[in-house]
């Protein structure tokens, strides 16, 4: 952010994978640096926090200390950063499943006119007499996604 002293980052993502899995211990090192045009961009200081406290839900404070001014009698630190982390676990097709989730494989079939005369070659239903067992876009796209959810069908 610049020309602030008290900067307001915006929201960002990171996944669990990056901050180290399923080890909540993982370290993890915080890097703050001043912006610079010239690209000559000063360190601020660092701060080391674990995935732990990043799981918290509380309001995290740590401060940022430069090893070169820590030589300093009075330093404390070079500033302050303060978040609140929100963790939000996004489930995939195999959670739902192991989870209970039932399924029901149901197929709908979009026969519009605007998809052309299913006789024609250049239709999305055109089907090939001269293929043994005749496929399309649609038959394509049923095919593979069956194939998948077959198993899963209660």
């Amino acid at each position: 952010i610049k020309n602030s002293l008290n900067p307001i980052w915006p929201p960002f993502t990171i996944r669990k994978a990056q901050l180290g899995g399923d080890d909540s211990q993982k370290q993890i090192k915080v890097t703050c640096f001043d912006w610079d045009s010239d690209g000559s961009h000063d360190l601020i200081g660092v701060a080391y926090t674990k995935v732990e406290e990043l799981q918290s839900g509380q309001k995290l404070r740590w401060e940022l200390i430069n090893e070169k001014k820590k030589a300093k009698k009075s330093y404390r630190h070079s500033g302050v950063i303060e978040s609140r982390i929100d963790v939000v676990t996004e489930y995939s097709f195999f959670d739902y499943i192991v989870g209970g989730c039932q399924l029901n494989f149901t197929i709908g079939i979009d026969f519009t006119g605007s998809n052309g005369d299913p006789k024609q070659p250049n239709s999305l239903h055109y089907l090939d007499p001269s293929i043994p067992v005749p496929f399309n876009q649609y038959t394509e796209a049923l095919w593979a996604v069956g194939s998948v959810v077959q198993d899963y069908d209660t």
